[in-house]
């Protein structure tokens, strides 16, 4: 996320200029942050769910799901993508046009 505010610099700094407020740019990277945890959620999931099936097909050992252990797994990642998205969303938010493209 901290690369894609500052690859956005210019965009969001002409945003803000022609009149984005900050909760517009907020929102944006939010909404990227969660669907990009979500997607990586998933795919962790998935990946966990096959590894277990294909260790319980293939070997004698007996693998149980637990939905609650799956559930929580994805909503903790959707959590670190809101923490870990939230910084680098206000930063570009508060962000001031000027310093933005005179630094570019």
């Amino acid at each position: 996320m901290i690369f894609s505010v500052s690859a956005r610099k210019i965009r969001n700094s002409i945003r803000k200029a022609i009149g984005a407020k900050k909760i517009n740019i907020l929102i944006q990277f939010m909404i990227e942050s969660i669907v990009l945890s979500g997607f990586g959620g998933l795919i962790g999931v998935g990946l966990g769910l096959g590894i277990s099936w294909a260790v319980g097909h293939y070997t004698s050992m007996n693998v149980a799901t637990s939905w609650n252990m799956v559930i929580i797994s994805f909503l903790f990642s959707l959590f670190i993508g809101v923490v870990f998205g939230m910084m680098p969303a206000n930063k570009a938010a508060r962000m001031r046009p000027i310093y933005a493209l005179h630094n570019e």
